[in-house]
């Protein structure tokens, strides 16, 4: 979630805050229409979690009544970690802002969407998707 619906580029960022960039809520509900959303966040440490846990239930978009079921709101702290849980769980789309997963998961899922900054910056939000350089 780094990057597409939070503002902060880097899990290590996450431990001190995590801010929503400003549509996140609208993109999940979109996204929502189409099948069951996971939100799998890379994170450093426990308090990252809970920062990014707190934030994601504070603007409803996890938790009772909102958009995305609590337990799918998933953590880990490792990148092949974030590679492994995408492939089990089997997405019909997987977005990301993190060009080394967006490549690895070509491979393995349908459709990957890859965000990024007008700068080319990989792990950043910019809106608009894209295939990465060097994709087939």
């Amino acid at each position: 979630t780094c990057g597409v619906l939070f503002e902060e580029k880097e899990c290590h960022q996450l431990k001190s805050s995590a801010t929503l960039v400003p549509l996140a809520k609208d993109l999940v509900e979109s996204i929502s229409y189409f099948g069951e959303v996971f939100l799998i966040t890379q994170v450093f440490d426990d308090a990252s979690e809970e920062n990014v846990r707190k934030t994601l239930q504070a603007s409803g978009i996890v938790g009772s009544g909102g958009l995305v079921k609590g337990h799918h709101a998933l953590f880990c702290e490792k990148h092949v970690s974030k590679i492994s849980i995408a492939r089990q769980i089997e997405p019909g789309i997987h977005i990301d802002a993190e060009k080394a997963t967006v490549l690895e998961l070509q491979r393995f899922l349908p459709k990957v969407l890859f965000i990024a900054n007008a700068q080319g910056d990989s792990a950043a939000p910019s809106g608009s998707f894209q295939k990465p350089q060097g994709s087939p």
